[in-house]
C-alpha cells in the first residue's frame, strides 16, 4: 500500500521518538508498504478548530491535504503521546477527512486519555492500537473498538557499543517538563544523595539522532535506571537493568506497568525514590525475565491490519526514505541544537532550583517549628515557676494579686 503517515515524531530530539520513527519504517517496509507522504510532529495542528466538523472540512478544503489523501491507499496516524486532554484533535480530524474520501484509516501506538468526541471517526477506523492499559480502559468505557499493542520502540534498530561505560552507576534520566516541581525535584535529589554514584542521561538531548541506537548498550552498563519517561521504562527493560519509575504528563507509565503486570511501584517524591532505589538494587529478581517475556510474544502486530506480504528490500528502502525525509527537516525548530541545549539545560536547572527551594522551605519550616517549640518550653517553664510561687505565697498568707 501507498501510505500517508502523520505525526511521525522522528524530528524531535528524543531517543524514544527517534526509535519509534525507525521502528515504524522497519515494520512497514518489511510488510511491503511504502510511505509516500510523511508529516512530522505538529505539522497540522492548525487544523484543530472549534469542532470536529469544522476541522475535517478545513482539511478537505485544503488542496494540498486533499491531494495527499487522494493519492494514497491508507492514512496512518502515529498517536504516540500526542492525543490526550484536548491535544492532538487535528490528527483525529485528518482521519475523519480521509474516511470521507473512502480511504483506509489507522491510528497506531497511541496514548488516549480525556479526549471526548470523534466517536464516529474512532469506530470507523480500520484499526486502532493503544500502547497501555489505562488508555485501553478509557476506550472500553466509551465502547470504542481498539487493540492493546505494546510500544513500537520494541521494534527499533538498537545496536552498537556503549557511547560510555557508566561503570555500574545510578543513571537518572530526564522527565516531562510539566512534572519538574515533583518528579524533577525527586530525580535531582538522587544527585544530592549519591553525588559520586549518580550520572545524568537525558532522553531528550541534542545528540539524540546520533546516539539513540547505542542507548540500550549504554544503559546496560549501569546498576539501576531512575526515569520519569515512558520510553525510559522500555529502555530499562531492554537493557535488563533494574529501574525506578516516576509519573509523566499522562498515566501512560502506570498503564504500561499494568499492561505488563509487573510489580514496580511508581513514585513521585525524593523519599520514595531513595527507598525504591535500594529496593531495585537489592531485589533484581523482580526485573528478571521481563524482556524475554515480552519478546517471546513475537513481533509487534501494530500494522497487521494493513495486510501486505514480506518484502526483503522494503525495510532498507523505508529507512532510506525516512533519512531523506528527516534531512528535508534539517532546519526545523526541533533540529536547532542551540534550542535543544537550552531546553535540556533549563529542565535540569529548573529542577535543581526547585529542589533547593524545596529544601530551603523545609529548613525555614524546621527553624520556625524549633522557635515555636522553644517558646512553648519557655512558657511551660515560666508557668511552672509561677505556680510554685503561688503555692508558697498562699501557704504563708501573702497577697496573690501581683502574680495574676
Amino acid at each position: 500500500m501507498k501510505i500517508a503517515l502523520y505525526n511521525d515524531t522522528g524530528i524531535y530530539p528524543h531517543i524514544g521518538c527517534r526509535a519509534v520513527s525507525d521502528a515504524h519504517a522497519r515494520m512497514l517496509g518489511r510488510m511491503g508498504h511504502e510511505v509516500v507522504h510523511r508529516f512530522f510532529l505538529d505539522s497540522h495542528s492548525h487544523f484543530a478548530l472549534e469542532n470536529e466538523r469544522e476541522s475535517m472540512d478545513a482539511i478537505l478544503h485544503s488542496d494540498e491535504q486533499r491531494n495527499v489523501i487522494e493519492s494514497v491507499d491508507a492514512v496512518v496516524v502515529n498517536g504516540e503521546g500526542t492525543i490526550h486532554d484536548g491535544a492532538g484533535l487535528h490528527l483525529l480530524a485528518i482521519l475523519g477527512a480521509a474516511q470521507s474520501l473512502g480511504k483506509a484509516t489507522f491510528l497506531v501506538n497511541a496514548v488516549f486519555e480525556n479526549t471526548p468526541g470523534f466517536e464516529a471517526v474512532l469506530n470507523a477506523l480500520d484499526d486502532f492500537t493503544v500502547r497501555d492499559a489505562r488508555s485501553s480502559a478509557y476506550l472500553k468505557s466509551r465502547n470504542i473498538r481498539h487493540r492493546l499493542v505494546l510500544d513500537s520502540i520494541l521494534a527499533a534498530g538498537f545496536e552498537g557499543a556503549p557511547i560510555r561505560n557508566l561503570e555500574n552507576r545510578i543513571v537518572v534520566s530526564d522527565w516531562h517538563p510539566s512534572r519538574t516541581e515533583d518528579v524533577g525535584v525527586a530525580c535531582s535529589y538522587v544527585f544530592d544523595r549519591y553525588p559520586k554514584k549518580a550520572v545524568y542521561y537525558p532522553f531528550e538531548r541534542v545528540d539524540a539522532k546520533d546516539i539513540w541506537k547505542q542507548t540500550i548498550a549504554t544503559i546496560a552498563t549501569s546498576s539501576v535506571l531512575v526515569t520519569g519517561r515512558h520510553h525510559g521504562a522500555y529502555i530499562g527493560i531492554l537493557a535488563e537493568v533494574p529501574f525506578v519509575l516516576l509519573p509523566s504528563n499522562t498515566s501512560k507509565i502506570q498503564g504500561l506497568v499494568e499492561a505488563l503486570g509487573i510489580s514496580v511501584p511508581i513514585v513521585d517524591n525524593a523519599v520514595d525514590v531513595v527507598r525504591e532505589l535500594k529496593s531495585a538494587r537489592d531485589d533484581k529478581e523482580r526485573f528478571a525475565g521481563i524482556k524475554s517475556r515480552i519478546l517471546d510474544d513475537g513481533p509487534l502486530t501494530t500494522f497487521n491490519a494493513l495486510g501486505g506480504k514480506f518484502d526483503s528490500d522494503g525495510e532498507k528502502r523505508e529507512l532510506k526514505q525516512l533519512d531523506e525525509d528527516m534531512s528535508k527537516m534539517g532546519n526545523s525548530t526541533f533540529s536547532d541544537n542551540s534550542w535543544n541545549l537550552r531546553m535540556t539545560s533549563r529542565s535540569f536547572m529548573s529542577a535543581q532550583s526547585a529542589l533547593h527551594g524545596h529544601f530551603n522551605e523545609k529548613l525555614k519550616a524546621a527553624e520556625l517549628k524549633h522557635q515555636i517549640l522553644k517558646a512553648e518550653i519557655r512558657s511551660l517553664h515560666e508557668n511552672s515557676l509561677k505556680g510554685k510561687m503561688k503555692r508558697i505565697m498562699k501557704s504563708v498568707g501573702l497577697d496573690l494579686a501581683p502574680l495574676k
